[in-house]
């Protein structure tokens, strides 16, 4: 087998519902495509000539690397802060002024992590405990398998519904999904919560099956939710504006997308991941990160930019 590289996209033309292609290995006059909607189909030499040349963004180039393992090819880059955007240092020392005792501290737990009688939809205790009672291995396999797509979807979108990270049209869509739409977005769901590809793919194959089931492209929170609320120490919930305004305040380059993709998930998560540490280093250290989401919403609102840029004058 010989790896090819190619960066330009494929088309079947009689087939453009299997979206674009990239060449993933070529032998004994036989190609293999790696196909948008997951799958790789061999074509002999006899046939190449079905497959056209397309015009393709980076971004579903990358996406299709992702499902054959190769690397992103994402050079790294560093800007300066865009103006009125505070530092990853003030973003601290705005958070420890507003919250004493700062993540374990009474006012924050009281505010994004409490529940009990009062919860409400910015809490997150709560909402982790649902997810990890409503979507289990266990009981996803068993809808599956007993063919209960639609409850599976809507155990879904009542936890989704129990947060503020998705819109509430966005979980609407879910919750009224026909049975033969919910079971691709159940399978999808399984495997993005329980499969062992790695999160790029996970997350490629999860936005198609979201795409298939409501027929609308999905958003950087509905594809990312699920797997915050129900593995929170280990993945981020992806609020777009947020993860802009936070690359800026460290001094990267912001790329993110707007609409969703697998290999842009995991620098994002590796940004998370760095402001966690950061945090800690400042003995300040988050209980998981929906903390960390939590805290770039709050300091990198427009209003905590304004106080913070006040404080600088004073």
């Amino acid at each position: 087998m010989s790896d090819l590289v190619h960066h330009s996209l494929y088309q079947h033309a009689s087939r453009p519902e299997w979206g674009g292609a990239l060449i993933a290995w070529e032998r004994h006059g036989k190609r293999g495509y790696q196909f948008e909607d997951g799958r790789l189909r061999i074509f002999t030499a006899g046939h190449y000539h079905l497959l056209e040349r397309i015009d393709a963004s980076s971004d579903r180039v990358r996406t299709l690397r992702a499902f054959l393992g190769q690397p992103a090819e994402r050079p790294s880059e560093t800007t300066a802060p865009a103006p009125g955007v505070p530092s990853l240092d003030e973003q601290v020392a705005y958070f420890r002024a507003m919250y004493p005792g700062g993540f374990s501290g009474e006012k924050w737990r009281a505010e994004h992590r409490a529940g009990g009688a009062r919860a409400r939809k910015r809490h997150r205790d709560p909402a982790i405990a649902l997810a990890q009672k409503e979507l289990t291995a266990t009981y996803l396999a068993n809808c599956l398998e007993r063919r209960r797509e639609q409850e599976g979807v809507a155990s879904l979108a009542n936890v989704l519904g129990e947060t503020n990270l998705v819109p509430s049209g966005h979980v609407r869509l879910l919750a009224e999904l026909p049975a033969n739409r919910a079971r691709a977005v159940l399978v999808g769901l399984f495997e993005l919560l329980f499969g062992r590809s790695s999160s790029e793919v996970r997350i490629a194959q999860w936005m198609q099956a979201l795409n298939r089931g409501t027929s609308r492209k999905p958003t950087w929170p509905l594809v990312t939710a699920p797997l915050a609320l129900v593995c929170p120490d280990q993945h981020i919930c992806v609020q777009r504006a947020s993860f802009v305004a936070q690359a800026s305040a460290m001094e990267m380059r912001p790329r993110v997308a707007v609409s969703p993709n697998g290999t842009e998930y995991a620098p994002l998560l590796a940004i998370a991941e760095r402001v966690r540490s950061h945090l800690t280093a400042k003995e300040c250290p988050p209980a998981d990160l929906l903390d960390v989401h939590d805290f770039m919403a709050l300091t990198l609102s427009s209003g905590a930019a304004k106080e913070i840029a006040a404080l600088r004058l004073s």
